[in-house]
């Protein structure tokens, strides 16, 4: 999961342009690649999130590894 997110995030860093290009058309190309996989980035962080939330909190797995932080006032 973790490879997944810093792989899509420096695709995406690299297929968003930094300069603006003359090109209208390889600046809609850019921009839609950008966006697509910025998509795909955030359904892999919520994928993520549901299955940390799975098997880590629901099976009370962080109540056993960090029950000092759940407890603090």
């Amino acid at each position: 999961m973790h490879n997944e997110f810093i792989t899509l995030t420096k695709i995406s860093a690299w297929s968003t342009p930094t300069v603006p290009s003359a090109n209208t058309i390889e600046a809609a190309v850019s921009n839609s690649q950008g966006l697509m996989i910025s998509k795909i980035l955030a359904g892999k962080l919520y994928e993520g999130w549901q299955l940390m939330h799975k098997a880590y909190f629901s099976s009370k797995l962080s109540l056993v590894t960090f029950p000092r932080l759940l407890h603090q006032s």
